[in-house]
């Protein structure tokens, strides 16, 4: 059975690897559900979760429970894949692949409903015992972290490996690891080998569990002993009228995180706590609340008169669920066992918490476009522009609607006039820039033209020759460098050289960097007056400009001026 599900884990891996590039390609090509976001973003989002879902519960699920459980969250997956592309919609704009607000959300919320499935499986009832719920949550953390490593490490090997053949003339391994229908699949494949080993070795993610769990919990008491410091300076500073609590708000409220998380690696199991850790948890317990509120306070103040931004809408929400442990854990004070039922209802908390802002409900997106609708009312005479670019941005399908109920219903002029330019700002933002200047792209050839298999090439992938980060011009040549057609392309600092392969595509091979503080040298260099010197010991030549050598390099490197 452990060998079944081993080669269904990797059959699983591969398969998501495999649509993930269908996917990749659909969008390059353009294939008809590629083009409704609607259907496709659901799809992308199954596809991402799903696959980690069933390798995972394989081993740790029964069948029953772990078909019920992928149907339930594919259901759950595709109708909040569907709301974050229909909220994405505008005239302006639409996104064909998840928002990355949606998927780390989505990647919260998953843990911790897959942890709760699977301790109320592994003991066969609704509620679980703590003792089961800590140490699947706990296994399933050290997992997914070591796997993360482990893909991290696999690929700064290859790419060590390919920097090392390229150095002689072999480009093999460069290249194959650069297409998507190789580095797609390869990266699910050794995901899903890390969740494998680090799943079957339990022994290995118990002792670094412990391990991270004891060092952990040393901290606490440092935390707690200068965060009642920090309470007992307040009068003192509240008197001397020198407290400003927005200054303050966010350290506290990244100090009630680490609270929560410290107290919870001091607690464990709750089972042979010394005197010493028990008055340290006690004593976090009581302070986390004030701690929040206080932090909560300050960001009220902050939001009181500019509003809700989608930073500070997730910041509220964090917010809330740290108040929810707070009132909780004030009570560990005189119970300190009491943690093992709270824990419990912060995780369904959490969860629902978690879900809600992908929905209608908590939408940060609706919550933001609300709240600058009532700024810009409440300040009608003067109406201040960044508000209406809040609005555009952070607010989606609500904030659009919303400006565009304002350019053409709002009776006051300068709003009209502001929502009015707002919009087409948003609408003529590449426009500008592509017409700004004809010869955004100068090319110093004798023909004055570029290569139609390189033009080409760019049109298939939808992308520009001339990056569009900044108003400057990019200036291009042709030359033959190693035996190869090459293409350079120079633009800020860096000057970025294509080759056409033997398949007749055209890659991306390194850069030349000229620093800042080098502005004659890029004069030149715009102005053509450079040459090639043969390096030692690369293959590709070295730049040189008024006698200044630049090293070429298949990654960005700094270098000063001579």
């Amino acid at each position: 059975m452990q060998e079944n599900n081993t080669n269904l884990r990797y059959y699983i891996g591969i398969a998501q690897g495999f649509i993930l590039y269908f996917l990749y390609i659909s969008i390059q090509y353009k294939f008809q559900f590629a083009v409704n976001s609607l259907l496709f973003v659901p799809i992308c989002t199954i596809v991402i979760f799903l696959p980690l879902l069933l390798q995972h519960g394989l081993n740790n699920l029964r069948i029953k429970t772990l078909i019920l459980w992928s149907i339930s969250a594919t259901i759950l997956l595709s109708g909040l894949g569907y709301y974050d592309a229909w909220c994405s919609i505008t005239p302006i704009t639409s996104n064909i692949t998840p928002s990355i607000s949606l998927i780390w959300t989505l990647a919260f919320a998953l843990f911790i409903l897959q942890s709760l499935i699977e301790g109320s499986d592994k003991d066969k009832k609704f509620v679980a015992n703590y003792t089961t719920y800590f140490d699947v949550s706990w296994k399933l953390i050290i997992q997914l972290t070591l796997t993360v490593f482990f893909v991290s490490i696999f690929w700064s090997i290859l790419f060590l490996t390919a920097a090392l053949f390229t150095s002689i003339k072999i480009d093999f391994i460069k290249t194959i690891i650069s297409y998507p229908w190789f580095y797609i699949p390869t990266t699910t494949v050794a995901f899903c080998t890390g969740l494998h080993i680090t799943d079957v070795n339990a022994t290995l993610v118990t002792g670094v569990r412990k391990v991270i769990l004891t060092l952990f919990s040393y901290l606490l008491p440092v935390l707690v002993f200068f965060l009642v410091i920090f309470f007992a300076s307040l009068p003192i500073k509240a008197v001397s009228a020198d407290l400003k609590i927005q200054n303050s708000e966010s350290i506290l409220f990244f100090v009630s995180i680490w609270m929560v998380l410290l107290v919870n690696c001091a607690y464990q199991y709750g089972e042979n706590l010394n005197s010493f850790f028990k008055l340290a948890i006690k004593i976090g317990g009581v302070l986390l609340l004030p701690a929040i509120l206080l932090s909560t306070y300050g960001l009220c103040l902050i939001t009181e008169n500019k509003g809700f931004s989608y930073g500070s809408v997730y910041q509220f929400i964090l917010s809330a669920v740290l108040i929810f442990y707070g009132i909780g854990y004030l009570f560990i004070a005189f119970k300190i066992h009491f943690i093992k039922t709270w824990n419990l209802y912060a995780a369904y908390f959490i969860a629902a918490v978690l879900l809600l802002t992908l929905t209608p409900a908590l939408d940060p997106a609706k919550i933001v476009a609300d709240s600058q609708i009532k700024q810009i009312q409440a300040n009608q005479t003067n109406p201040e522009e960044f508000r209406f670019r809040i609005l555009l941005n952070d607010g989606e399908r609500y904030g659009y609607n919303a400006l565009l109920n304002f350019a053409q219903n709002s009776k006051t002029e300068k709003i009209a006039q502001q929502a009015n330019l707002t919009l087409s700002e948003k609408k003529n933002r590449y426009k500008k820039i592509r017409n700004k200047k004809n010869n955004t792209l100068i090319i110093n050839t004798e023909s004055g033209k570029l290569p139609k298999s390189f033009k080409d090439h760019f049109k298939k992938y939808n992308a520009e020759i001339c990056p569009r980060f900044n108003n400057e011009p990019c200036s291009a040549w042709v030359k033959n460098i190693d035996d190869k057609m090459t293409v350079l392309i120079f633009k800020g600092n860096s000057m970025v050289a294509f080759q056409e392969e033997k398949t007749g595509v055209w890659k991306n091979t390194g850069s030349f960097t000229i620093p800042h503080n080098c502005p004659n040298s890029k004069k030149l260099l715009v102005d053509s007056k450079f040459k090639f010197i043969a390096p030692k010991p690369y293959p590709f030549p070295d730049l040189e400009i008024n006698g200044t050598r630049f090293k070429f390099s298949p990654f960005r490197i700094y270098q000063e001026c001579d």
